[in-house]
């Protein structure tokens, strides 16, 4: 090898892997943007404590209502997830007690009945009067429904009984029509027990549509609650429940 000056060599053979000097100006930029990382992360700390507590907050409540269902209606109501859903739902409504809240309240009362009879008309099918005749079958109806103990007959579900249709009013005619005809049937005992029972299920009704529809917004406090009794009565008697205890009044403000 042939001999070269020192200085030659070194700049023949710079050291390998060696980066060049950041300049104060871009290291300044580097930390700057670790900063507002580090901040940005401390500050969703608390926002992710707050949305565990809420979850938190949610859970323990829907649990409480499940338990006060189960508190009023015994263990039996468990073998009828639909209905103790609802009820479940109802609960929870009267503890956040909001417009909202109660409007979905009123909804979940009348779905109650909509889970109930259907099943129950089907275990106990209504023998309709065979007259076409107009207002013989609406004549039959009422009697049937006063010899039941019923109070009254609301107008809009006498109109309906001339040809009831699938759904709630469809199956109310129609579980007054069978009870009439059965003394087994639920319907009788429940309609003794509560004289006004047509007359509170026509009200919880437009309570539900206008709710769902309407303009006039939520049920009152005092109409919630009543139709809140409505419904754990029908679970109770319509469903054949024998646990429990006696509904509590759960005063809404």
């Amino acid at each position: 090898m042939k001999w070269q000056p020192v200085q030659q060599r070194r700049q023949e053979c710079p050291i390998a892997g060696r980066e060049p000097d950041l300049a104060p100006t871009e290291l300044t930029f580097q930390n700057g943007d670790l900063v507002a990382q580090r901040e940005h992360l401390r500050a969703l700390v608390p926002v992710g404590h707050r949305q565990q507590a809420k979850h938190r907050e949610r859970v323990r409540h829907a649990e409480d209502a499940r338990a006060e269902v189960v508190s009023i209606l015994g263990e039996e109501i468990r073998e009828y997830p639909e209905v103790f859903t609802h009820l479940a739902d109802i609960e929870l409504a009267l503890v956040k007690d909001t417009a909202r809240e109660r409007e979905n309240a009123a909804r979940n009362a009348i779905r109650v009945f909509e889970c109930i009879l259907p099943g129950l008309n089907a275990k106990f099918p209504a023998q309709l009067p065979i007259s076409t005749v107009p207002g013989v079958r609406e004549r039959a109806f009422v009697l049937t429904a006063e010899r039941l103990g019923a109070t009254s007959v609301p107008p809009n579900m006498r109109k309906y009984c001339a040809k009831p249709a699938n759904g709630l009013a469809g199956d109310i005619i129609k579980a007054v029509w069978a009870a009439g005809e059965n003394a087994q049937h639920p319907f009788t005992t429940f309609i003794r027990l509560r004289p006004a029972l047509l007359e509170d299920l026509d009200r919880s009704r437009i309570l539900r549509n206008n709710a769902t529809h309407g303009s006039t917004g939520a049920p009152a406090p005092d109409e919630l609650e009543h139709i809140r009794t409505l419904a754990y009565e029908a679970a109770r008697h319509l469903l054949g429940l024998s646990g429990g205890r006696s509904t509590t009044s759960k005063k809404v403000n």
